[in-house]
């Protein structure tokens, strides 16, 4: 299974390329644990487009987060880490099902 990711978004947004690639390295492991959850990794592709194409509109928005050594450090330009925000996911076997996506940008699958 191949992780196709489109640019520009289901929106017409241009998708920030840096995301693009960090999704690529983590595919594999992003695959695994959609199979380790919902049993089946044919719905991880889009799980994974959906999360890099919300990630890319909020840095458009918002701007970087600040790591913890940022914020402790009293640097970054970036907002500071907040709590995790649930983000729909409208594929077939995970509608209703939603995924949290944590302070920095790791993306948690919720069963």
């Amino acid at each position: 299974m191949t992780l196709w990711i489109r640019n520009p978004d289901d929106r017409g947004n241009v998708v920030d390329q840096r995301l693009i690639e960090s999704a690529h390295q983590v595919w594999p492991r992003a695959r695994n644990i959609v199979v380790g959850i919902l049993g089946s990794a044919e719905d991880a592709p889009r799980i994974v487009e959906i999360a890099v194409h919300q990630a890319s509109r909020a840095l458009e928005r918002n701007g970087p987060v600040a790591t913890p050594e940022q914020t402790e450090a009293g640097g970054g330009q970036g907002k500071t880490a907040g709590p995790p925000r649930r983000i729909a996911c409208p594929t077939s076997q995970t509608a209703g099902g939603p995924l949290l996506l944590r302070p920095g940008g790791a993306l948690q699958l919720r069963p």
